[in-house]
């Protein structure tokens, strides 16, 4: 028996969570090669952290109204020498939102979050109760050079007259499991935003995204 909370982005109370079957989805587009000169090494840049209550303590997204579509949820990464992103892996424990379409976002950060450094890597997340485990490569090449950067997964879609009907519901008739994906939750410190270019607010947890790449010396 699952013991599931209502947990929206403020990363409340943490929910037992029955393991299931991992389910891999890799992006059908992988970039082009790129010669840069100088040597390079194999890095994590972006650690998940361990895993909360031995990975039974589960997160959620959950949309309750149009404008929590857009809302980000991502880590800020440190770059030291100029880094090439490979790979950015994560995993969904289970998804309720009809028609979701994410994106992974990279912002670099000045005196506030600046422009994308590239076109966003959007996915789709299938409507299911078993884990899918994403490993997402950049269409295009995307070398950042030191600085502080966002890194975040955001919810950019879904399917509009099912949300609508839901969000018609009187509040006690949405059921709290509907239009939410649910996560494990790791042990470091992750930012949310609401809007585009908005102000980071500081959460103790993060969803467990990692990012891989070279970093050239």
């Amino acid at each position: 028996m699952r013991i599931k909370l209502a947990l929206a982005l403020a990363l409340l109370p943490a929910m037992l969570w029955a393991q299931g079957q991992d389910t891999v989805f890799y992006h059908k587009e992988l970039p082009p090669a790129v010669v840069i000169g100088g040597k390079t090494k194999e890095k994590v840049l972006v650690r998940p952290g361990s895993k909360v209550a031995d990975g039974h303590a589960t997160g959620a997204i959950s949309l309750r109204s149009e404008d929590e579509l857009g809302r980000e949820l991502g880590s800020v990464a440190n770059v030291k020498k100029p880094f090439l992103v490979k790979d950015i892996t994560f995993r969904i424990n289970e998804n309720t939102i009809p028609g979701c379409v994410a994106a992974i976002n990279i912002y670099r950060m000045e005196e506030s979050l600046v422009n994308v450094l590239q076109k966003p890597i959007h996915f789709n997340v299938a409507v299911s109760d078993s884990p899918q485990r994403f490993n997402l490569h950049p269409n295009e090449t995307l070398l950042l050079e030191p600085g502080r950067y966002f890194i975040a997964l955001q919810i950019v879609e879904c399917d509009r007259p099912a949300f609508q009907r839901f969000l018609a519901k009187p509040a006690e008739e949405q059921d709290y499991w509907e239009f939410s994906m649910y996560f494990t939750l790791h042990l470091k410190s992750s930012y949310t935003r609401e809007t585009a270019r908005g102000d980071l607010k500081s959460y103790p947890f993060n969803m467990g995204i990692a990012v891989k790449g070279l970093e050239y010396q």
